[in-house]
Parts: structure tokens; C-alpha cells; sequence
């Protein structure tokens, strides 16, 4: 197998931050204006070398001519910009004060090197190395927490990714190592070129040059390509990460086809021999240890990101298919599942089953194949985040809808043919930590932990795991969403969630053979007590959450504590205090209140001049309201005791008009706050009805009148 030809080295450096003579320091940030508290100094030290795949040489840093000097420069949080200025003299190769240019010699000095005139801010610094000719070889940019951290270290990785100032070359010596000798009596062609990792499109790299373009080589015997090798060269490549491919032809037939990762970099040669195995007329080798990993943080509304990573066990494949086998409902989930497909003809699965190639997946196309072999495209609901199924290629990134649930497994194919099926298998990883490395090798000790895809950057990840009899862990998320129906939901002490709906994801991960509840649902957010010391609360007006509610078959809203929908997508709606009561009136009156300033007069007058409290009973009576007395207002209880059971609120309402909501208590008597006897018709009876809300919405009611007359 032809894989990492040689080895670079990755440049790595690390910049040390050393506050000199600042003692503005306030838990944990630097406190101060950045035009005002003066400069501050940073140290910068060099690191050891790490080691990356098929590229240039590596570079020794001490004794390297490629790289003739550093260059730091930075932008602020706050705009200000930064240009490392050269604080004394230095000749050395040449380099004077007015070239701001750093030496490695100054790099690697004990103490490291000092960058003077940074004002107190946050910085994006970057470090660029140079050539003789000024062009950037390598670049890396990190933030320095100046102001807003305490922290004091900043690190550089160098890399050639993104630089495309000064064009590259590469010169590989292609060699085929042969034991199927009928080939060599045919006229053959070989041809090679640098093709995209991600479509696999055969590329012109820079203006008018065809550095990607496939070039023939006529033969008639094969002792060239077998012993000394034929060279492949070109110049003028832009710098980047490539796929070398070389094609071995008859006519317009492929024989064979090999391909290698390949970096190009900035004003530098990427020189390599390439020894193809066996390769004519032969199918892939399989890939091996395919896994599925949700990427946490990664949830768009009704969508998530799953990565797929694997071993490529073979060096002449043209592409990867995965195939993707949606599971219908959990009645089927254990028949549809883990069946090897046939490769041949893509069939052999019980349910829906999507196949991306790599020309479908970038362009979010869903493929469908009938056993005869009939294929249907049509606009997938899977889409395209990042990563190849291109030759070579071992991870890809994908989109998912949420509520639905795969399981996958892959095929290695070239023009010859199909490998024999990869199924997933169970990924360990829990919550652990994905970075990034540049032209990483992917072995099953690695997979879970490291990405190729520099967008990953580090995430965190969940693996999708397996299950002997049941679909513990396929690949799915499931949305439940919690209405919270005018409730607030504090999380802590100190925290309310903003939103009226809160949503949580969780992963279907539950034995669907066992028999409790808690075993093959997912349960429902769970609400603690309101008033005690343990979170999340959630109550509606002071009264406490009862239960989550979720629409039956019948589409009608039932008490529920678990997702029964298994990996659907599910609402639920929170209701507040009981659920059923009844209603009794106990008692009304009228009762006089202080006088009211002149301009607040109302309309009508109280009986009782002296201000003292009456007891008149106004429940279903003629209150009379003489001219010259002070104000008259209504006070309106319920006596909750006579009740069945407690409702969850009273509301009260005058001649149709809503007065008051309160809280009930579960006992006792209740009183709603006094209304004036200005809300009464003079003349005619004025309806007052109490009605009584449960926790689902649910009323009764009681009424009476009172009749507002003259005296």
C-alpha cells in the first residue's frame, strides 16, 4: 500500500507573554486604556518540530537557507495595529534596523525574543517566515489575551494552509512494482496530475499552467516504469493539500489507478518516489473501522452534524460510497440494520437507504438505487459540511434532520470495481476532544481522536455506538421541545431561561426490548421542586409546574414523563397547579374605603359617611349608593375549603369585563383586591362571575349579580 512517501515537519512556536512593570491587574484582567497604560512586552521562544506527511523536506530551523527571517505584525479588538519595529542595529545577513524583520538566531536566544510597543489590548498576532526574496513559506496567527486574560503563554503553528503568494513544484519518480506481467504486451499510457481532495476534478492550479491535468507517456514495454521509473514534474503549482493520481491505460480502459496525498508549498519542491502496488484489473480493499460521531455544540434548529472517519486500507480506489440505511420506526429497527449490502448492485437492504458518492455529496444530492439497478437522484436532506469521499479520503462531515435515525457503511470502488462493505462499528469517544492534524494518517488507535479537516479545529464528539439485539446507539438525535406556556424556567439561583420554548437534544440510545418504561424511552426534562434548593424550577404566576403534557394519537395533549415516540421529534406543554376543582362562592360585601380626594370623586356616593367598614352582603342584592357619601368598593372571596380540589388560578370578572387573577393557595378563603362600585350599572343588575382555571386549561365558574340603585 503507497502511503506518507516521506515526512515534514510541522513548524510549531510558541510566544511567551510576559507582563513587564504592569501591576493593573484585576481578577484576572488587565485593567486600564489601551492608549493610556503605556506598552507591554511579549517573549517569543521556538518549539521543537512535529512531524506531518508527503510534502517538502523538513525544514531544520537552525541550519535551514529556505527561511531567511520572521516577521511578526498584529491587529487589536480595538483596530490598533501592530508592525514589529527593530529596537537596535542588527547586520547579520545583511538585515538592518528599518526591515523589521526578526532572525532565527534571535528566536532561538535563551529568554527568547522581545516584542516592545503592544498598548494594553486583546491582539490576533501572526508570525510569518520568509525567503530571500521576501515571499511568506510559512504562516500562523494566534490570540494574545493581553488585556482581557490573565493568561501569559500564546503558541504559533506554522503551515503552508491558505498561502498562495509564491507558487510551488513537485518532482515524483512514479515506479510500479508488477507481478501481473500481460499487461506489458499491450501499448499502455500512463498518466497523472494533481486532482481536488474534496471533488476530485483534475486541476489548472495558476494562470494558464495545467498543473493538474493528466499527461500520457506512450509505451510499448514496461521496463521503464518497472525498474528506473518515470519522473512526473511541473512548476508553477499553486501552494495547497492535493490528490496525486497516476492512471495506467489501454486505449481508452483503465487498467489501474493509484493516487497519494500531496502538499504543495510556497517557493518549495515536494520531491517523492511513488511505488504503486498491484493495481491492474484489481477491485479496492475495503476500508476498515468505520465509525459515526454526533459533533456536540454542532445543532442547527431541526438539524446536527455527524463526522465519519475510517481507515483507507487501499491504494487504488477512485472514490468511497457511503451508503446510508434509514430505519422506519422501532418495530423495524433490528431487521433493517447491519446487513451487508451488495455492492454490486446496492441492494439487499429492507429499508430506505440513501448512497452518496463523491460527486453527490458535495452538491447534496441523494441517489437511490431499486434492486434492477435503477437510479434515481433527487435534492437529499442530508447535506454536505465537509471532508472527501474522494480517493484517499478518510473523513467526512455531514448534515442530518433531526427525529430520524440511520446507521451507515462504506465501499471502496474504482473502474474496475466494488470492494466488499464496510459496517459501522461502535465509537467509544464520550465528550472527548477532536483536533485537528494536518495530514494525519488515520489508523483505528487515532480515529476518534484526531481530524484531518482543519474546519474541525477541536471539537468535542459523542460516538454512536452498537447493540447485539437492539439499536442502542445509531446515528440520530432527537428534538424535544419544551413549551413552557408562559412559564419561567430558572436553571440556577441566579439564571431564568429567556425563551418560551426550551429545547433540549438528546441522542435514542435506549434498549427497545426491554420492558420499563425508563429502559425504552428517552424521559422528559425533569423540574424540581419550586421553592427548594435544587434546579431547574419552572412555575407560571407563583404556581408550580404539575407535569409535561404531549399530543396522543388522538391529538390531544396526555400526561407524559417519557419520549414515547422512541427517536421522533417530539413538543411537550408544561401545565402549572392541579388538574381538576370545582367552585364556591362564600361570600360578598361592601366595604367603605378612605374618602377620595375631590378630583377622584366617583360618579356615585357610599351610604356610610362615617367611613366605617360595612357589612352589607351584595351577592345577589340592591346595593344603594346615596349622593354626598364616601366611596363604596366590592370585596369578592372564594372559599377554597368547600372545593373538591384546588384549581390553579381564579380569575374574576365584572359586567364581562376581566378584573383580577390570583394564585390559589389550596385552603381557606381567598380574596380578590377590592373594585369600585363605579364598575356597576346604575339602574339594572351587573353580572359577577368567578371562574376557576385548572393546570390544563380546564374552568368552571359561579355567578351572581349586583344591583346598583339610588338612595
Amino acid at each position: 500500500m503507497v502511503k506518507h512517501i516521506k515526512k515534514i515537519a510541522v513548524l510549531t512556536m510558541a510566544a511567551m507573554l510576559l507582563l513587564v512593570g504592569c501591576s493593573n491587574l484585576t481578577n484576572g484582567t488587565r485593567s486600564g486604556d489601551p492608549e493610556l497604560s503605556g506598552t507591554q512586552s511579549v517573549y517569543v521562544t521556538l518549539n521543537k518540530n512535529v512531524s506531518r506527511a508527503l510534502a517538502p523536506d523538513a525544514l531544520d530551523l537552525a541550519t535551514t537557507t529556505e527561511i531567511k527571517y520572521y516577521k511578526i505584525t498584529g491587529v487589536s479588538l480595538m483596530g490598533y495595529n501592530y508592525t514589529y519595529a527593530a529596537a537596535t542595529a542588527d547586520d547579520t545577513n545583511g538585515i538592518s534596523v528599518g526591515d523589521n524583520k526578526i532572525l532565527y538566531s534571535a528566536l532561538a536566544a535563551t529568554g527568547g525574543f522581545e516584542l516592545t510597543g503592544l498598548v494594553l489590548d486583546d491582539w490576533n498576532l501572526t508570525l510569518e517566515a520568509c525567503d530571500d526574496s521576501g515571499n511568506t513559506i510559512l504562516k500562523g496567527t494566534s490570540y494574545c489575551a493581553l488585556k482581557s486574560s490573565s493568561v501569559n503563554t500564546v503558541a504559533f503553528t506554522l503551515s503552508s494552509y491558505g498561502l498562495e503568494t509564491t507558487a510551488g513544484s513537485y518532482k515524483i519518480t512514479i515506479k510500479y512494482t508488477n507481478t501481473n506481467s500481460s499487461w506489458k504486451e499491450n501499448t499502455y499510457s500512463i498518466t497523472w496530475g494533481l486532482y481536488s481532495t474534496t471533488t476530485g476534478q483534475s486541476l489548472a492550479l495558476t494562470g494558464g499552467t495545467t498543473a493538474g491535468s493528466a499527461q500520457a507517456v506512450a509505451k510499448t514495454t514496461a521496463d521503464t516504469i518497472t525498474s528506473t521509473g518515470i519522473e512526473a514534474e511541473k512548476t508553477g503549482v499553486t501552494p495547497g493539500n492535493y490528490m496525486f493520481g497516476v492512471y495506467l491505460m489501454n486505449g481508452d480502459n483503465v487498467l489501474g489507478f493509484a493516487s497519494e496525498p500531496i502538499v504543495i508549498e510556497p517557493g518549495r519542491e515536494t520531491a517523492a518516489t511513488f511505488t504503486i502496488g498491484e493495481i491492474i484489473s484489481t477491485v479496492p480493499k475495503a476500508p476498515t473501522h468505520l465509525i459515526a460521531q454526533k459533533i456536540e455544540g454542532s445543532e442547527d434548529d431541526e438539524f446536527y452534524n455527524v463526522r465519519f472517519a475510517w481507515v483507507d486500507e487501499s491504494d487504488n480506489e477512485t472514490q468511497f460510497v457511503l451508503v446510508l440505511n434509514e430505519v422506519a420506526d422501532t418495530a423495524t429497527a433490528n431487521t433493517e440494520i447491519g446487513t451487508s449490502i451488495d455492492s454490486t448492485t446496492f441492494a439487499g437492504l429492507a429499508g430506505t437507504y440513501t448512497v452518496l458518492r463523491y460527486n453527490t455529496v458535495l452538491t447534496n444530492m441523494k441517489e437511490t438505487t431499486d434492486d434492477s439497478g435503477n437510479i434515481t437522484r433527487t435534492p437529499s436532506e442530508i447535506r454536505y459540511v465537509a471532508g472527501s469521499l474522494y480517493a484517499g479520503s478518510n473523513e467526512l462531515v455531514l448534515k442530518f434532520p433531526t427525529g430520524r435515525m440511520w446507521d451507515a457503511q462504506i465501499i471502496a470502488m474504482n473502474d474496475i470495481g466494488y470492494s466488499t462493505a464496510c459496517l459501522r462499528e461502535a465509537d467509544t469517544a464520550d465528550g472527548a476532544g477532536v483536533t485537528y492534524t494536518a495530514n494525519l494518517t488515520i489508523t483505528s488507535a487515532n480515529i476518534s481522536t484526531n481530524s484531518k479537516l482543519s474546519a474541525m479545529g477541536s471539537k468535542t464528539v459523542t460516538g454512536y455506538g452498537l447493540g447485539a439485539s437492539a439499536p442502542y446507539e445509531r446515528i440520530n438525535l432527537v428534538k424535544i421541545s419544551y413549551n413552557l406556556d408562559g412559564g419561567a424556567l430558572k436553571t440556577s439561583s441566579t439564571n431564568t431561561y429567556p425563551g418560551s420554548t426550551y429545547v433540549e437534544y438528546v441522542i435514542y440510545k435506549k434498549n427497545l426490548a426491554a420492558d420499563t418504561n425508563a429502559a425504552k424511552y428517552i424521559k422528559l426534562y425533569e423540574i424540581k421542586t419550586l421553592g427548594g434548593s435544587e434546579y431547574p424550577q419552572l412555575s407560571k404566576k407563583d404556581v408550580a409546574f404539575t407535569e409535561w403534557r404531549v399530543k396522543n394519537s388522538s391529538n390531544e395533549y396526555e400526561a407524559a414523563e417519557y419520549n414515547t415516540n422512541g427517536f421522533r421529534n417530539i413538543t411537550a406543554k408544561a401545565v402549572y397547579g392541579a388538574i381538576t376543582g370545582n367552585i364556591n362562592i362564600s361570600s360578598v360585601s361592601v366595604e367603605d374605603k378612605a374618602t377620595l380626594a375631590a378630583a377622584d370623586v366617583l360618579a356615585y356616593y357610599g351610604s356610610n359617611a362615617t367611613s366605617t367598614n360595612s357589612t352589607n352582603d351584595a351577592k345577589n342584592a340592591t346595593i344603594k349608593i346615596a349622593r354626598g357619601g364616601s366611596a363604596q368598593y366590592i370585596t369578592v372571596s372564594v372559599n377554597q375549603t368547600a372545593n373538591s380540589s384546588t384549581f390553579a388560578y381564579f380569575r374574576l370578572y365584572v359586567g364581562g369585563t376581566f378584573m383580577e387573577e390570583i394564585k390559589a393557595t389550596g385552603s381557606g378563603q381567598i380574596y380578590f383586591p377590592n373594585f369600585s362600585t363605579d364598575y356597576l350599572t346604575l339602574g339594572s343588575n351587573t353580572q359577577v362571575t368567578v371562574a376557576g382555571i385548572t393546570a390544563t386549561g380546564k374552568t368552571d365558574s359561579q355567578s351572581f349579580y349586583i344591583k346598583l340603585a339610588n338612595q
